[in-house]
């Protein structure tokens, strides 16, 4: 018996940090991971695991995603925001993929690549790159948001 304790259960392919500053983000693990008390935890569950984690990444990491972010934390000073992981859990909500044909779901994946495949900016310079701008269009033409 060691004087630490480590569940295996507590895994993710997801997370969330608890304390975001000026870049809001949800990161993608490799490969299903262990961790700990300073993140929030997303694992797919086992009905979609033939879905595709970019897809997850891309609806995850939509200015939608950005703002239900921003409304469950509050200020810790220096612009720091602070999450219940409990709340979050229990009332974030992404972009339902269900709604989506596979062509669509292409589309999305293709259009967050670029995004995906860069260094994540301070949220104010984020929000104006033209890789966003496009992802967010396309999101919100495929969702029939206007």
């Amino acid at each position: 018996m060691f004087w630490y304790e480590m569940k295996a259960d507590n895994t993710a392919d997801f997370v969330a940090n608890v304390n975001f500053h000026n870049s809001l983000f949800i990161a993608k693990l490799s490969t299903r991971s262990l961790i700990d008390q300073r993140v929030i935890g997303f694992s797919v569950q086992n009905d979609f695991e033939n879905e595709s984690n970019d897809l997850f990444l891309a609806l995850f990491n939509s200015v939608l995603s950005m703002f239900f972010i921003e409304s469950f934390g509050f200020g810790r000073g220096l612009g720091a925001l602070d999450l219940r992981e409990e709340k979050f859990k229990r009332d974030f909500k992404m972009l339902d993929h269900n709604r989506l044909t596979d062509e669509q779901k292409e589309t999305i994946v293709s259009a967050f690549g670029p995004i995906k495949d860069r260094d994540r900016l301070p949220l104010e310079e984020e929000l104006v790159m033209s890789d966003r701008i496009n992802f967010e269009s396309i999101l919100m033409r495929l969702y029939s948001v206007s």
